[in-house]
């Protein structure tokens, strides 16, 4: 089976299985399905970085910046964080490339975090296609 991420504009949790098909979503890489688990690690994004190579990190807990925790899903899974402020956070377990976050406010993107470069720049694609301004691009 193939997945879709599809970049989040709210507070949202849902899955993206079987949306390869969709047009404008950015697509999990193959081989997901055979990584082991890496799961019950607890992590900040700021030392994310070399972390859930190769293992699948779902189910482990990240603490975002703003002090947040949020338990990293299934691969596939795509979670909006919001609060009253104008800032979101958007987390994706992109399996074998592992796990990458941004930071928008209103609709520029200020930051990305992830546990390999490929989880990062895919994080900067998703970013890009759900229409999120980018700086410098």
């Amino acid at each position: 089976m193939r997945r879709a991420i599809l970049p989040l504009g709210a507070i949202v949790l849902f899955t993206l299985a079987g949306c390869a098909g969709e047009p404008g979503g950015v697509e999990v890489p193959e081989g997901y399905e055979n990584l082991p688990s890496c799961a019950g690690e607890s992590l900040t994004v700021e030392v994310l970085a070399g972390r859930g190579e190769p293992c699948d990190l779902a189910g482990s807990s990240l603490t975002l910046p703003n002090g947040r925790g949020v338990v990293i899903g299934e691969v596939g899974v795509t979670r909006g964080i919001g609060d009253a402020s104008d800032v979101e956070y958007t987390v994706v377990n992109w399996g074998v490339p592992g796990v990458g976050v941004y930071e928008v406010e209103g609709s520029e993107l200020v930051q990305t975090w992830g546990s390999t470069d490929e989880a990062e720049r895919l994080m900067l694609e998703a970013a890009e296609v759900g229409g999120i301004r980018v700086p410098g691009e």
